[in-house]
């Protein structure tokens, strides 16, 4: 599964790079991407189907029909939502890339109230976007164009049914305190994130700055056995 975002740009450029040097190759991998704005055409340069052609399959050999991107272009997002849920569980995820939100949202399944759990059972679904995200994501937009305001998105109760392995990347010091609440703290709908302590399997890859905040606590307490985090 893919995702997108600065951080993922920097990882994506290592896979390009092993690409180049043929240590590596995707062809024979299917991804998934996790989300994509609503309404937007797939050629549009902030459309995460432009994303994913631009820094994995024109740098690479991964191929074009094998990157599965929801439709932003769609005219009826519930039945593409669903039809999205199905390919899914034809096709359960060897691995999840996630990046994290300030806020503790992955993908945009955004924060809600601390201490309940419906995004647990979440499916794929059409969503409105927080202010907050609408501005954090204004910059990428030119002034006299339209910015989508909602979004489809992967629902977290789906990628617990689908994904084996979660492997979030979070770097920066912006980053510290999501991570924290995620690893450390109630697993709800507070940190969406927080919810891939229920997977088969997570790795949590940071930098210094984003692990500051969380190593004492976690040397103090400890993690369970399926959860292992990498300081880079």
């Amino acid at each position: 599964g893919t995702a997108t975002g600065g951080t993922m740009v920097s990882l994506y450029r290592e896979i390009a790079s092993r690409f180049a040097e043929r240590s590596l190759s995707l062809a024979q991998i299917e991804t998934f991407q996790l989300d994509e704005y609503y309404p937007i055409d797939p050629w549009h340069p902030q459309s995460y189907r432009f994303f994913i052609r631009k820094h994995l399959v024109e740098v690479t050999d991964l191929p074009l029909s094998n990157a599965h991107v929801l439709n932003g272009a769609t005219r009826d997002p519930a039945a593409t939502c669903e039809r999205w849920d199905a390919r899914l569980r034809e096709r359960p995820l060897d691995l999840q890339l996630l990046g994290i939100g300030v806020e503790g949202h992955i993908a945009f399944v955004e924060a809600r109230k601390e201490g309940d759990r419906a995004l647990g059972e979440s499916r794929t679904m059409l969503v409105d976007l927080d202010e907050s995200t609408l501005q954090e994501n204004k910059r990428f937009f030119a002034p006299d164009e339209p910015q989508p305001t909602q979004a489809l998105t992967v629902g977290i109760g789906t990628l617990l049914d689908v994904v084996e392995h979660f492997v979030l990347v979070a770097f920066g010091p912006r980053k510290a305190a999501a991570v924290a609440a995620a690893l450390l703290g109630e697993v709800d709908d507070g940190c969406p994130a927080s919810y891939i302590r229920e997977g088969r399997r997570a790795t949590v890859v940071l930098d210094t700055a984003a692990a500051a905040p969380l190593l004492a606590r976690v040397q103090k307490s400890g993690l369970p056995d399926h959860l292992r985090v990498h300081c880079l």
